[in-house]
């Protein structure tokens, strides 16, 4: 929403660029003119509507390549607004503010944290409970089946029990007097500890480092399976919606409801 408050800016820049990905002559040219200042012959990047960070790149490849860019529409004599020297200060200032922005989302959307990334205290304090419960639930099933691989015993049930399963969990975990329960309890309580004991590096594989130490938090690691598949970001979701405008088109506009998630699913999944 930031962004439209420098609209008529951007507006220039993106018939700046597109010009550049259109002509040819004037492609070649720019990087003429960047071999020429010694400097690295880079291509100027067109934004994506349903992309903000998108505009980000653009804005940041153009500073990137500002003094070229100004030599070859001077030489080439293009028929476009050029920026004034208060527009350039205009689009240094907009990608200094909105880089924070940037480097969040791609934070967020690459990594998992502990309890650093949550807003309070008490927001973490409630997932480690529920997390706590959870894998409290895990400990009398394999308890029972001794000898058995506990990702087969939580993999025994009927899948979309999962979810009812733990919020009985919760619930029992909260309630129970019962001294079975109180022992699993504290067991998945004394695991959840010397799991948020553990250092964990930011730039570190969720996956590897969980497969490391599955052999001593095997409980969490089960709890882990279903929530580490979770993505935090909408970028596959909103791919597919991009698909499904592919293939749903003018021409084939008659496909059934079933068609459609049916193309979709292959098209997303197959190589």
């Amino acid at each position: 929403a930031a962004l439209r408050e420098v609209q008529g800016t951007i507006q220039k820049i993106k018939a700046v660029v597109e010009y550049f990905h259109i002509s040819t002559v004037a492609s070649d040219k720019l990087k003429a003119t960047q071999q020429q200042m010694g400097q690295e012959q880079l291509r100027l990047k067109q934004d994506v509507a349903t992309r903000w960070n998108s505009t980000f790149y653009m804005l940041k490849r153009l500073i990137e390549a500002k003094d070229p860019v100004i030599s070859t529409l001077a030489l080439i004599n293009a028929p476009l607004s050029t920026l004034s020297t208060e527009e350039w200060g205009i689009v240094q200032e907009t990608v200094d503010i909105i880089k924070p922005f940037e480097e969040v989302t791609v934070e967020v959307s690459a990594e998992r944290f502990k309890k650093q990334a949550f807003v309070n205290n008490k927001a973490a304090d409630d997932a480690v409970k529920r997390i706590t419960a959870a894998a409290a639930h895990n400990l009398p099933s394999q308890a029972a089946e001794v000898g058995q691989d506990p990702a087969a015993a939580a993999s025994a049930g009927a899948m979309f029990w999962e979810d009812f399963d733990e919020r009985v969990a919760n619930i029992r975990a909260s309630t129970s007097s019962d001294s079975a329960t109180s022992s699993t309890s504290t067991a998945a309580m004394m695991e959840m500890r010397a799991y948020l004991a553990e250092p964990l590096p930011r730039t570190s594989d969720p996956l590897a480092w969980w497969k490391m130490c599955s052999p001593v938090f095997k409980t969490l690691c089960e709890v882990m399976k279903t929530r580490l598949c979770v993505v935090a970001t909408s970028v596959p979701s909103e791919r597919i919606f991009s698909k499904t405008g592919q293939i749903i088109t003018d021409r084939r506009n008659r496909f059934s409801p079933s068609k459609v998630r049916e193309l979709v699913f292959l098209n997303a999944n197959l190589p």
